[in-house]
């Protein structure tokens, strides 16, 4: 588990370095969420914070060489949502805007990552649901697009959605790590990564809060 933890360190403190280098640019340029609607977060917040999970991420990824056979898909991918993300937030987009590149990203994911959902286990206690392909890449589309606004729905509340999310691949650590098959090494490798990034973006706000 020594290398896990590498990879989760290295992606949590590049993660909090990326946020103490942004945030005070963010503010001179006015890159500010402030609480209105569905958010209900204390004070006057920098949008930084997915810049910075997403630059922690990646320089894990290419500094440490974490293999993966579709890394320039996931990169095209991630690199189109943190655009639109930031684009959004600087000059609000039309909802289809915003649906049209999430649908794009994950068609990159789909074609050019290999990402598509054909089994869904036995859900029903009726035996496993295996997709048609025709139907598994409309299906993997759905659900790629249904959790990226999910994600966006509960980003209301300090620290909810990156709580979510921390508990989520902490879920995926614990299921793989005791997994010697190569694959679910790499699953392992790849949630430490992940949740080093967004474990690097909650410290502040838990700072903030024993405070």
């Amino acid at each position: 588990m020594l290398i896990e933890l590498l990879y989760f360190l290295t992606a949590a403190v590049s993660t909090l370095f990326l946020l103490y280098i942004l945030q005070p640019i963010a503010v001179r340029v006015g890159l500010i969420d402030r609480p209105k609607g569905h958010k209900k977060h204390q004070g006057e917040i920098p949008l930084v914070g997915g810049l910075a999970m997403f630059g922690g991420f990646w320089i894990t990824v290419l500094f440490l060489d974490i293999p993966c056979p579709s890394k320039l898909s996931f990169g095209i991918a991630s690199s189109l949502l943190i655009i639109i993300g930031t684009w959004d937030d600087c000059q609000p987009l039309s909802a289809w805007i915003r649906l049209v590149a999430q649908c794009a990203a994950a068609l990159v994911m789909i074609v050019g990552g290999g990402v598509i959902i054909e089994n869904l286990g036995d859900i029903l206690g009726f035996g496993e649901i295996v997709l048609e392909r025709w139907l598994a890449i409309p299906f993997t589309m759905i659900a790629i697009v249904g959790v990226i606004n999910a994600m966006n729905m509960i980003d209301g509340l300090d620290g909810l959605a990156g709580s979510l999310v921390a508990l989520l691949f902490l879920c995926l650590v614990g299921l793989t790590a005791s997994d010697n098959l190569a694959s679910h090494h790499l699953n392992l490798i790849r949630s430490s990564s992940n949740n080093g990034s967004v474990s690097g973006f909650q410290f502040p706000l838990t700072q903030q809060k024993a405070g």
